[in-house]
């Protein structure tokens, strides 16, 4: 959890450990190798899982956790499925050195398996990147090359990257919350992490929490709602009241509201966000009269209606007002996003 006495201590902690001991003498201190002193620790601590993919008993080859393969130059580059994780002399925002650095606790933290990184490896890590992130010769696996435009194949992986741009742009000039507002935004009992290493801007989720949360627990991240780029709220008990406090996160990029009991005059409260680009309204009882306080969302591109009241005539004109949106009436299994809605729906209280 992002919170002053958590995560943000434990980053601290790691950056000073990892001065202690890799700079015991800042004017001295000499250049990293790559092949002789950080591939070691990829290659121990990290290529189980984001190496070479392995095959099954069927002979087809599994997927690389988080779609990031770490065997080759060109796959660190490339990034996963979240994006880049490399950003040569920013280690703030080089999530390949943020997330060994996170609390033990940390759900985030990497390596997923066994003790974390000591401060010694974590240091090497971090003054690597800083100084420009240079492999020297070695490029590992060279099955991978950096994406130069976009295409069917690495749509994904682009669109990661273009949300990346987008935070990085809405958080440029914002200041991150101060201790205080954060404590009250803890007390919503919502997880509350950065949306990308080093950036003010946070993401709130009440996974395995659902059942207990209502409107009062929304109220408590007013405190930071500036701050606030990526809401996961499906499931939880709140009504439209809710909507009122989420209305005024102007900096709102991610909704997810399935399975709620949101009506269309909840729905009205949401208009203000212009930088919204996914709305999840799986499950509620939205009509199309509700579609039409999103036909100022110009920024929307995914929008979710599964089992609502809306009619194929209710999306097109939608439609019709935001062409770059892309509308799922029905249900696609396949490609419907991990975590909204596909399993079974809440009973309705």
């Amino acid at each position: 959890m992002f919170t002053p006495s958590r995560t943000n201590t434990s980053v601290a902690l790691a950056l000073m450990l990892s001065a202690f001991f890799v700079f015991p003498d800042r004017g001295r201190a000499q250049k990293i190798d790559f092949r002789n002193q950080v591939l070691p620790i990829l290659k121990s601590r990290c290529f189980e899982c984001h190496g070479a993919p392995t095959k099954t008993s069927a002979g087809r080859k599994k997927r690389v956790k988080g779609g990031l393969r770490l065997d080759g130059k060109g796959w660190i580059l490339l990034g996963g499925d979240g994006g880049k994780v490399l950003s040569p002399q920013d280690a703030k925002r080089s999530s390949l050195y943020t997330r060994t650095v996170l609390d033990r606790e940390d759900p985030d933290i990497m390596p997923a398996k066994g003790k974390p990184l000591s401060s010694k490896e974590t240091g090497l890590l971090r003054q690597w990147i800083e100084q420009g992130a240079d492999f020297g010769a070695w490029k590992g696996d060279t099955g991978a090359e950096i994406p130069k435009a976009s295409s069917g194949k690495n749509s994904t992986k682009n669109d990661s990257r273009e949300l990346i741009q987008l935070l990085d742009k809405l958080g440029a000039k914002l200041p991150f919350p101060e201790q205080k507002a954060l404590i009250g935004a803890r007390d919503s009992m919502g997880r509350i992490v950065p949306a990308i290493p080093g950036s003010p801007l946070l993401r709130v989720d009440f996974i395995s929490k659902e059942n207990k949360i209502q409107d009062v627990n929304v109220e408590k991240l007013a405190s930071v709602k500036g701050n606030i780029t990526q809401l996961g709220l499906g499931r939880t008990r709140i009504t439209d009241e809710s909507l009122k406090v989420i209305g005024k996160m102007s900096r709102l990029t991610r909704l997810d509201l399935n399975n709620t009991e949101i009506s269309d005059a909840g729905v009205a409260h949401l208009s203000p966000l212009t930088e919204l680009r996914y709305l999840n309204l799986y499950g509620t009882s939205v009509t199309n009269q509700g579609l039409s306080a999103l036909s100022s969302l110009s920024n929307l591109r995914s929008l979710y209606l599964f089992e609502t009241q809306v009619t194929d005539e209710g999306t097109k004109q939608l439609q019709t007002k935001l062409p770059g949106l892309k509308i799922h009436l029905k249900p696609d299994l396949s490609s419907l996003p991990t975590g909204d809605g596909q399993g079974r729906r809440r009973r309705r209280r």
